[in-house]
């Protein structure tokens, strides 16, 4: 776990290392989710980001290449 939020792991968004790779696109691939906390004006945002994280992992485990497509919150 990234020690940027070891404290606080719920607080975070995991990403690769984009160091060195001037193709990196993380932030822009995470825009969508990110303007739909700020959209939806969520309370606490570990609730959202636990939704994301939770839809993540389905799609990690279904071979998806690009976990951050296409997330939403309910």
């Amino acid at each position: 776990m990234p020690e940027n939020f070891q404290l606080q792991p719920e607080n975070g968004i995991y990403i690769l290392s984009w160091t060195g790779d001037q193709n990196d696109r993380a932030l822009k691939d995470l825009m969508p989710l990110l303007e739909q906390i700020a959209q939806k004006k969520c309370q606490d945002v570990r609730d959202a980001l636990n939704q994301f994280r939770e839809q993540m992992i389905q799609k990690v485990q279904q071979g998806i290449k690009n976990p951050y497509q296409n997330l939403s919150l309910v």
